[in-house]
């Protein structure tokens, strides 16, 4: 009894996050960046030091250019690196 409750519940949780989160990802899964771990996103920066984690974005920026993203249990972080101009395109999106 206990079970088959609490499966209901993982299940509930799961449909209300796909339910709320799904209109996000799928504007964001179209921006390129770093292949990343399902679930666990790209947890590659975790034992890094300062020096090595800004080298690291520099590349990606280089690689990926104008824009990239990374991501970490369904929290999404979008770098813009490119003139002025492009920055105040992306200020004006919204996506609700």
């Amino acid at each position: 009894m206990y079970i088959l409750l609490l499966v209901l519940c993982v299940i509930a949780i799961f449909l209300f996050r796909w339910y709320t989160y799904h209109k996000y990802w799928k504007y964001v899964n179209k921006i390129p960046g770093p292949k990343a771990l399902p679930i666990i996103g790209n947890n590659d920066l975790v034992n890094v030091d300062n020096e090595e984690i800004f080298r690291i974005f520099r590349e990606r920026s280089k690689l990926f250019y104008p824009i990239y993203k990374i991501w970490s249990f369904e929290i999404y972080v979008i770098f813009l690196a490119g003139p002025p101009k492009d920055m105040e395109v992306s200020k004006n999106i919204n996506l609700k």
